[in-house]
């Protein structure tokens, strides 16, 4: 809820009022954060952690914190606690990110890589990111074609579940 939110503000002033409820559903979510692994359970009352997707765990929570810190953060004081939050989590998405569902954006390693694409974008003075991420699509290009298990979308006909090339 809060990174819908966050891109609103952006365009309207008016949601200022939700300032305080927005911080807070931010810590909130930096609070459900598993400490073993860096990651975040699936959904509220479950602790597990092996879900490593763009809609689930960490990688969601990279883009969250990204939003947030674009909003609120302040070269004035030094405040980049929201930039910090994405680098725990996509710390989490480098060492479990690599998944077997192929290379869609949602379930797969494309979304995953995105999110260190996001990072480069918004911490441009640590060059790790886009190494990260072209890691990521070097990996992608290097999936078996014959392992149809790994190739297979959960909806071919998805934005976010699909084919990453068409044989």
């Amino acid at each position: 809820l809060a990174r819908p939110i966050l891109e609103l503000k952006w365009s309207q002033k008016e949601l200022a009022d939700f300032d305080e409820t927005v911080r807070g559903s931010l810590d909130y979510l930096h609070n459900q954060r598993i400490k073993s692994s860096g990651n975040y359970p699936p959904c509220r009352g479950h602790r597990d952690d092996n879900l490593v997707h763009f809609c689930h765990g960490a990688p969601g929570a990279v883009l969250t914190f990204l939003s947030a810190h674009r909003t609120y953060s302040s070269t004035a004081t030094n405040d980049h606690k929201y930039l910090s939050m994405a680098h725990d989590a996509a710390e989490c998405v480098w060492r479990y990110g690599l998944l077997h569902k192929g290379p869609g954006l949602c379930h797969g390693i494309a979304g995953n890589a995105y999110c260190f694409l996001a990072l480069q974008r918004d911490d441009p003075t640590n060059n790790k990111w886009i190494f990260h991420a072209a890691f990521m699509a070097s990996f992608m290009s290097t999936l078996p074609q014959d392992k149809e298990w790994l190739l297979r979308p959960d909806h071919p006909i998805s934005l976010f579940l699909f084919y990453f090339w068409q044989n």
